[in-house]
């Protein structure tokens, strides 16, 4: 189990988004408001799922800045990645070690 202590290098925001394309997501309409014949406000359940798709990249819930891999423009493109970027900057703890 780890414990996840990021703040943005950019603007010190402590969460972060994963970014994913190609996702096919559905969630269960639970009412339909109607305003008026053009206007429609859905209310949706609990019950979301996804599937499909991949990570495009993992970023700043607030300024969207991009976690990039060390010395490259790529961005981190996978949970495996964005560990070893965390834990070399110290924003995640665990008992796990990076592989040498």
């Amino acid at each position: 189990m780890s414990d996840l202590k990021f703040k943005c290098p950019n603007c010190g925001y402590h969460r972060l988004t994963e970014v994913m394309a190609n996702v096919t997501v559905s969630t269960e309409l639970e009412n339909l408001y109607i305003n008026d014949p053009m206007v429609a406000e859905p209310e949706y359940g609990d019950n979301e799922r996804h599937g499909g798709g991949y990570i495009l990249r993992f970023q700043c819930s607030n300024c969207k800045w991009v976690f990039r891999k060390d010395g490259e423009n790529n961005p981190i493109t996978s949970y495996a990645d964005l560990a070893i970027w965390l834990k070399k900057r110290k924003m995640v703890t665990d008992d796990w070690e990076e592989a040498e």
